[in-house]
């Protein structure tokens, strides 16, 4: 576990250190939503974190956004316009207790703090953990492969649209 923060400049060719997170963690989500990087979630030794934190990539500086509704790790995050989607994600430590969790919260723009807290959204298809999420051209948040337990990964897929708000299956992974 680490609180450190990195970014890669494309142009110098090199890693440039970033101000430390607000505490060490371990399979976090990340997404960046109107110029801010959100860290959400993650585990220690043991425990699994419901914090959310923001980096101000103009400012340099981090702050603090409303917790999770329940801890995970090693949930996908991904965002559409300002709102950010934490996905599935295992609620124990280590690689137990996958869950079809997905929770949403509407990140402001500029520094001012969510009004709200997370909302629940409707669960996923599959129960994994260890997951990638990413917004596809046409709007739609696609999940892809991860853990169902400590033992056993999947193929499989799947896809939200929230202009209809329902979830569908995806393709199978080639492996």
């Amino acid at each position: 576990n680490t609180a450190a923060v990195q970014r890669f400049d494309p142009k110098a060719d090199r890693w440039i250190q970033l101000p430390a997170a607000p505490g060490k963690v371990s399979d976090a989500g990340a997404a960046i939503v109107g110029g801010r990087l959100i860290v959400a979630g993650g585990e220690s030794i043991g425990t699994v974190f419901s914090t959310v934190w923001a980096y101000d990539l103009a400012s340099s500086t981090w702050s603090v956004l409303p917790s999770l509704a329940a801890p995970r790790h090693g949930l996908g995050v991904t965002a559409i316009g300002n709102t950010l989607y934490a996905i599935d994600g295992a609620s124990q430590p280590g690689h137990n207790a996958s869950t079809r969790t997905v929770q949403t919260l509407a990140v402001p723009r500029g520094p001012a703090q969510p009004a709200g807290g997370w909302q629940l959204g409707s669960d996923s298809l599959y129960a994994t953990q260890q997951v990638g999420a990413a917004v596809d051209k046409s709007g739609r948040v696609w999940v892809a492969g991860g853990l169902t337990d400590a033992k056993d990964a999947t193929a499989r897929t799947e896809y939200y649209d929230p202009t209809i708000g329902a979830w569908g299956a995806g393709p199978d992974l080639p492996v």
